[in-house]
């Protein structure tokens, strides 16, 4: 029995509009990832890197090709894009509600116990 990749790529590419015309950033890529398995995205800036992964994660829609996710993908920014208007708890709770499920309290312990877990609970107000 052969085993079903976790995440794979499939012929994807992806290209953006600019003022100079069509910026093709991703070409024909191809990838799978299995249970346990660990992959890196190397390169120079600008070659791709952040594009790629907000296509796994859903958050861009590929130009071309195929993503087949089996679960859900989230991933850290290089940079932390909290509001700063929001605190520390109200930041992490944004995943439950854009998935509507911020009254859940299963998922809010969860949340909150992840919060202890790292050490974060103490600032949850900030």
């Amino acid at each position: 029995m052969r085993e079903e990749p976790l995440l794979a790529a499939e012929h994807v590419s992806m290209h953006f509009f600019n003022q100079d015309g069509v910026l093709e950033v991703l070409d024909d890529i191809s990838f799978s990832l299995k249970q346990g398995e660990i992959a890196a995205l190397l390169g120079p800036s600008g070659c791709g890197k952040s594009t790629i992964l907000n296509i796994l994660s859903g958050l861009l829609q590929p130009t071309g090709g195929e993503i087949v996710r089996r679960g859900s993908i989230g991933y850290m920014f290089q940079r932390d894009h909290l509001l700063d208007w929001r605190t520390i708890y109200d930041n992490v709770r944004i995943g439950l509600e854009i998935q509507h499920l911020q009254k859940s309290e299963l998922h809010v312990q969860k949340m909150e116990r992840l919060l202890r877990t790292y050490g974060l609970w103490e600032f949850r107000n900030r």
